[in-house]
């Protein structure tokens, strides 16, 4: 398992690379986060401080949002968690001043104030000039500028399929996904990111077979809260485990993350990920990137 490597690709884009960072949970809550933003005189930027140049620097950057922003009440279908969360809408600004672009919706949390709850997260993202990626069933976020041209795809492999837009079983995605590009067969790179507690590398690589078949590039794994290595697999490639970057909650010990960065240049794209300490065993609130691992 390398932690760098270079796929060959189909050339839609020219000139300087195009650097695209996909980072893991983003979740600011918990008592030990909420202490830390007490301690920071409620200045909710604080938390992106130490990651700021490198989110800037990359030319779009997208991240997975543990849990809806929020004031709704909880939906009676998260009562039985053991963990549920909101998150304050002032993050959206947070969000956007770090240098974030695109919010993943697609995990066990979204969901857990009900319909209000992602449609309030819409609303306030939407405020802010950030996008996110649709449900599987309206097919990719397509992102289309100077250099590059992608199409992000993002399903909920946990939760029952149906239980909200992004809730969809593995088979639904893979016929989503064939069934898009059948139609409109696209020169685009094809990322897939998914919130899936697959226990096992061999699940993992199973899928993203099925997904390399349908037209997928790319394949990045979140969901365990635990940082994975990249790998090759033909032309294609995977990232098993992008863990979290910033996660406030107190219900995890997990405090290391794996973001991805694709390097999109002419007919390549390398692939890396690079470490992410998110604070420590009893809070997690503060991302901090470490570099490339070795």
């Amino acid at each position: 398992m390398s932690a760098s490597h270079a796929v060959a690709t189909r050339r839609t884009w020219s000139g300087m690379p195009f650097v695209l960072l996909v980072l893991g949970d983003l979740n600011f809550s918990g008592t030990g986060f909420l202490s830390e933003l007490a301690r920071q005189k409620y200045r909710p930027d604080f938390v992106f401080e130490a990651v700021r140049p490198t989110l800037k620097n990359a030319d779009l950057v997208v991240a997975n949002l543990e849990g809806p922003l929020t004031f709704a009440d909880w939906s009676p279908d998260s009562e039985a968690k053991i963990w549920r969360f909101r998150q304050m809408p002032v993050f959206a600004e947070t969000m956007h001043n770090a240098g974030i672009h695109v919010l993943l919706l697609a995990n066990n949390h979204i969901a857990d104030a009900g319909a209000t709850g992602i449609e309030d997260t819409k609303r306030y993202l939407s405020a802010q000039g950030l996008q996110w990626v649709p449900p599987p069933g309206q097919g990719p976020y397509a992102f289309r500028k100077d250099r590059a041209s992608i199409d992000l795809w993002n399903a909920d492999l946990t939760t029952p399929a149906g239980s909200y837009p992004w809730a969809v079983s593995a088979a639904a995605l893979v016929d989503a996904v064939s069934l898009h590009y059948a139609v409109q067969r696209s020169t685009s790179l094809v990322i897939v990111v998914l919130h899936d507690h697959a226990d096992t590398e061999a699940q993992k690589r199973a899928l993203a077979k099925q997904l390399f078949s349908a037209g997928v590039n790319w394949v990045a794994f979140g969901g365990n809260h635990a940082a994975g290595g990249v790998v090759r697999d033909g032309k294609n490639g995977m990232h098993l485990g992008i863990g979290n970057f910033v996660f406030g909650c107190d219900c995890t010990a997990e405090t290391r993350g794996a973001a991805l960065r694709l390097t999109i240049d002419g007919d390549t794209v390398s692939a890396a990920n690079f470490a992410v300490d998110v604070g420590n065993a009893s809070n997690g609130y503060v991302a901090h990137v470490q570099g490339e691992t070795p």
